[in-house]
């Protein structure tokens, strides 16, 4: 970290990977005041909405899910390999937690996306329930970690209760870069010199007359 830090980089959040020691954690019964299910393909908006609440704004950005070419928060987007499985809670017609499940050859990764306004539904403890669940049909003897981000402070003491303990930690970086953007601008014009125009006169009639006469003579002799 200091390392980057010295080049422009600075943190935009830490990471602390859980890996369960014990299986004999404590167990949880799912209340009836909300809804596990698997996700749906009409559950995309609710996503968005649930990671946006549940995730601050600068890392948000950093992530790529704010701006103009905006790409796929990492909760609708999984990039590496493995089979992943996403469970929601749902709550009034509501989605107010995730989990991600990803099963591999080397173990099992766990995400976690809780909305922090529903801290009476233990919207954490929900999802963990049903992740070890699903987790059971799979090899026990495959290691399960979860990832926990610096801003998801709750998550913590929870797996400490279902037998995790902290394995490694991480800490994710950014860097700022200039970028050039062509933009229209106004120009100012300096103010344009007016040229005076020639004004064409004629003699008067009469003027133009009498030199006629004086002429005639001298034409006549």
């Amino acid at each position: 970290v200091n390392t980057f830090s010295h080049i422009g980089f600075s943190v935009y959040s830490r990471l602390t990977v859980w890996r369960l020691v014990s299986g004999e954690g404590r167990s949880f019964v799912p209340s009836a005041r909300a809804e596990l299910r698997p996700v749906q393909r009409g559950d995309e908006w609710e996503l968005l909405r649930l990671y946006a609440r549940s995730t601050p704004m600068p890392v948000q950005v950093a992530e790529g899910a704010v701006g103009d070419q905006a790409n796929n928060p990492p909760i609708l987007a999984w990039w590496n390999g493995g089979e992943p499985q996403s469970f929601v809670l749902q709550h009034r017609d509501e989605l107010v937690g995730c989990v991600r499940v990803v099963s591999e050859q080397a173990g099992i990764w766990m995400q976690f996306w809780a909305d922090p306004h529903y801290p009476q539904l233990e919207v954490g403890r929900h999802l963990l329930s049903i992740a070890l669940a699903s987790v059971r049909n799979h090899d026990e003897r495959l290691p399960l970690y979860v990832a926990v981000k610096d801003y998801q402070g709750g998550l913590g003491p929870m797996l400490n209760d279902f037998g995790f303990a902290p394995f490694a930690d991480y800490a994710r970086m950014v860097k700022h870069m200039v970028q050039r953007v062509v933009e229209t601008e106004t120009v100012r014009m300096g103010a344009v010199e007016v040229v005076p125009e020639v004004l064409v006169t004629f003699r008067p009639l009469e003027e133009s007359q009498k030199g006629v006469s004086r002429r005639t003579p001298a034409a006549l002799r």
